[in-house]
């Protein structure tokens, strides 16, 4: 990849052109997003087993009791949906910037959620 004069190497929206306007930067658009909405759908799912679960209670029992009985499985692929979508994004922002601790760490929460 050569550079013009006063042109960046890592460019900024608006300045993509060539090869890097396909489909890479849609797919990191993509992986970036799964980190948007790990969090959030994270908490949903636990605060509607929360409220539906009989005998629990969530300023004294912790989310992760909530894997365990007849409905469990729910909370275990919750775990593990949010946990891949914290590492699918760790793997976009290692696509979308020159960071690397970052993107480690986030990949590292994701894995740590899964149970890794």
């Amino acid at each position: 990849m050569s550079t013009r004069q006063g042109t960046s190497l890592f460019p900024i929206h608006g300045e993509v052109t060539g090869e890097a306007e396909g489909w890479g930067s849609r797919m990191t658009a993509t992986l970036l997003a799964c980190g948007a909405i790990a969090g959030p759908l994270f908490l949903v799912v636990v605060f509607v087993q929360a409220f539906t679960r009989a005998g629990f209670d969530i300023t004294r029992h912790p989310p992760s009791l909530l894997s365990l009985g007849e409905g469990g499985w729910i909370q275990v692929a919750n775990f593990v949906g949010c946990g891949l979508l914290f590492i699918a994004c760790g793997v976009g922002w290692r696509g979308a910037s020159a960071a690397t601790r970052g993107p480690i760490l986030i990949s590292l929460c994701g894995n740590g959620i899964n149970g890794g």
